[in-house]
């Protein structure tokens, strides 16, 4: 008995394909099917079984009845890439594809908040602009948190601080979400709206979520949200007017100077009584930020000199690029194992 077709337009499998961020070879080893015949199919048109419609629907995540529709259905634009040295509108074949999935689960998710809450409550953005002093603008989105320094130095780690600082952004009316995205594909990104959506790398440090948490902060009430791999060290080279502002923003709202200075270790460090990665290891943990934020900081204040930052800088950076290359080494493993263990048993 012949298997039953089904037939859906090849401009349909096309914008399912193109918008999931996957190349045609790719997207066929997931469905199932050889690359020619996926590629026939976008030409074409599609015949696939139930049950192949079903794999693509899966594979693509868009549900099934999406293949019928007339045409391609509209969708909101991607945000503005600020991954780029020159920010412009997100390309899809640029983001990989648990970044698009997770744009759009992001989507949903602020839609469904819109509809749960018939009039949702305008939030609470400090009016800033490119030519505002961050550290004031800062000073003033800390007051408005409701976290004072005090309470965050009694927090000693990134993985006690980032629920506080969450639940507190939360507070003044955004939704922030954490899901498994690469890091070193996109760090965070942000979306405007009511309410406003902050989206961080769940696989990334948590030292550095927070950073992104009001990296992003800062995008939104600049008015311009986008995606970002937010640079920590805050490395100016290549980096848009609109990068660097975020990232001072965020490093001073996390680390104000006056706290800064006062610390004795600061003072060790001005006197050559303490070597600079010692005082980072203290001072990182004394505010529950990483290292990159502290020697930012130390670097802005001029407790380091140019030359040492960069030193430290790209020596914190060796580290950053070992411990990636280890988890990235230890995830091939755990699949590799994960696979031996609940395939089919060897034949005899």
């Amino acid at each position: 008995m012949a298997k039953a077709r089904l037939t859906i337009k090849a401009d349909l499998l096309r914008w399912a394909r193109e918008t999931a961020g996957m190349t045609v070879e790719i997207a066929a080893h997931k469905i199932g099917i050889r690359e020619e015949r996926l590629h026939r199919w976008e030409v074409q048109g599609g015949d696939p079984t139930p049950r192949q419609l079903e794999k693509i629907a899966e594979v693509f995540k868009r549900p099934p009845a999406a293949f019928f529709l007339s045409e391609r259905p509209m969708e909101p634009a991607l945000p503005i890439d600020f991954r780029l040295p020159m920010p412009g509108p997100g390309v899809s074949d640029r983001l990989p594809p648990e970044v698009l999935f997770g744009l759009r689960r992001a989507r949903r998710l602020q839609d469904a908040f819109v509809d749960m809450l018939a009039t949702a409550p305008a939030p609470e953005m400090p009016h800033v602009s490119l030519g505002s002093d961050p550290r004031a603008v800062a000073a003033e989105a800390r007051r408005r948190l409701g976290v004072t320094v005090e309470e965050q130095m009694t927090l000693h780690t990134p993985q006690k601080a980032l629920p506080i600082w969450r639940r507190a952004l939360e507070g003044m009316g955004a939704l922030v979400f954490r899901f498994p995205i690469p890091p070193e594909d996109v760090r965070a990104f942000s979306l405007a709206g009511t309410p406003p959506v902050i989206v961080l790398s769940s696989d990334d440090y948590q030292s550095s979520q927070i950073f992104s948490l009001f990296h992003e902060w800062a995008h939104l009430c600049l008015g311009q949200p986008g995606m970002c791999l937010p640079d920590i060290a805050a490395r100016a080279t290549g980096k848009s007017e609109v990068e660097q502002f975020c990232n001072q923003f965020a490093a001073d709202l996390l680390v104000p100077g006056d706290a800064l200075m006062g610390e004795e270790t600061t003072q060790m460090l001005r006197d050559k009584r303490i070597a600079v990665m010692d005082a980072l290891r203290v001072l990182a943990r004394v505010f529950a930020v990483s290292r990159y934020v502290v020697l930012r900081r130390l670097r802005t204040l001029h407790f380091v000199s140019d030359a040492e930052f960069r030193r430290v800088d790209r020596a914190l950076g060796d580290e950053y690029r070992k411990e990636m290359e280890r988890r990235e080494k230890d995830k091939a493993r755990a699949k590799a194992e994960g696979e031996k263990t609940w395939g089919p048993p060897p034949s005899a």
